[in-house]
């Protein structure tokens, strides 16, 4: 994940949700998730839930199979950081 504008506390943030990926297997908030969509459906898709359904569906993921951080990355913005603050 790559943080648009690029810097420094945006590029740890990005750094740290790769490694979390990479170590756990748990997507969220703004990193992308691809998989097949036959793997999608067989896991019954997001869970109906308010919340953190994408962190659900990453721990369905990772009993089925790996979960890897690929090469290409996404652009994300930090107009929600910018606005209310990184830690909140």
């Amino acid at each position: 994940m790559t943080v648009t504008p690029d810097r420094f506390l945006f590029r740890c943030i990005g750094a740290c949700a790769s490694a979390r990926v990479s170590l756990c297997g748990i997507v969220y908030g703004d990193q992308g998730l691809f998989l097949r969509r036959d793997d999608f459906e067989l896991l019954g898709g997001f869970p109906e839930m308010l919340l953190m359904e994408d962190v659900f569906l990453s721990l369905k993921l990772r009993r089925h199979g790996r979960v890897v951080v690929g090469r290409s990355r996404i652009h994300v913005s930090p107009r929600r950081w910018q606005r209310v603050g990184v830690v909140r």
